[in-house]
């Protein structure tokens, strides 16, 4: 795997609401294909990981991860799309 397949989605916060990092990917209509969240953490192709819901904010680092690999995202993946909500 070629470092530039891989990426990640990292959140951090310093304050005491709770903020969630989602990924959404997008077929090239834009049509929801998959999502990723703290409820859903491993993406239908495997290609996307979210590591877990840190509610307090107070890890070292980001606070939430999303892992992507993107040489495994399906081929009727076209776009990702980042949301945080809090």
């Amino acid at each position: 795997m070629q470092a530039s397949q891989v990426a990640n989605s990292g959140l951090g916060y310093s304050f005491l609401l709770s903020s969630q990092n989602h990924l959404a990917v997008l077929d090239d209509k834009f049509n929801v294909v998959d999502t990723i969240f703290f409820r859903q953490l491993l993406s239908k192709d495997l290609a996307i990981r979210h590591c877990g819901d840190e509610r307090e904010g107070d890890a070292v680092g980001d606070d939430e991860k999303i892992l992507i690999d993107l040489s495994k995202i399906s081929p009727n993946g076209a776009y990702l799309c980042a949301v945080i909500c809090s």
